[in-house]
């Protein structure tokens, strides 16, 4: 739907590191970097790359096309989506089983859709600026729950972005990918209803 130069290097400099990951390292490093770093972050800033552009002219962009806010929606899943792709080839590229992956890859989508949208929902109600905060806090917050000791307790469950790490055993899985579906799918809802009532500058998350 739109790409930005800024939004087009970060997603180029995120295949050629996954890439680059695949080729020299062991697996565990390249799904521990797209969980970790690239997906919380990429994902979380992908609205505060795309929507100060769109919102410039979203009410004309609305007057004509009456899909635009669910075209919107679907763009941002399919580039979570792509991404997610590219981990997934990466990490069979690195030797992990195709069971194992084909779970991390769903939560992957399920995860990354859940929070690109909750991040876009955080800018159109409180601004660009508070997206972008949150976005990094709770990437360090991922960081500090899922990759310690204390993702093996039943904090777990508050890690939400660090679920592809954390939850990829049976007993998990059957937990997490549920939650995560219906909190996207939750979110996506809400966020749709909120681009449909988007009109004038105080959106624009300056």
């Amino acid at each position: 739907m739109i790409l930005t130069p800024t939004l087009i290097l970060c997603l180029v400099g995120s295949v050629f590191g996954i890439g680059l990951l695949a080729i020299l390292y062991p697996s565990s490093y390249l799904t521990g970097a797209f969980t970790f770093l690239i997906l919380p972050l990429g994902s979380g800033l992908l609205g505060a790359l795309t929507w100060p552009v769109l919102s410039e002219a979203w009410s004309v962009v609305r007057f004509e096309h009456k899909l635009a806010s669910a075209a919107y929606i679907a763009w941002m899943i399919a580039i979570v989506t792509l991404m997610s792709c590219v981990a997934l080839v990466g990490s069979f590229h690195s030797g992990m089983s195709v069971s194992e992956e084909v779970r991390r890859f769903i939560l992957f989508v399920f995860v990354g859709i859940c929070w690109s949208l909750t991040a876009l929902l955080i800018q159109l109600l409180f601004g660009r600026n508070t997206s972008i905060i949150i976005t990094v806090i709770h990437c360090v917050f991922t960081i500090t729950i899922g990759g310690d000791v204390l993702a093996e307790t039943v904090l777990w469950l508050g890690a939400f972005q660090a679920w592809p790490e954390t939850a990829l055993s049976w007993g998990r899985f059957v937990i997490a990918t549920p939650i995560a579906l219906g909190a996207a799918g939750a979110v996506a809802l809400l966020t749709h209803r909120l681009l449909d009532r988007v009109s004038g500058k105080r959106y624009r998350g300056e």
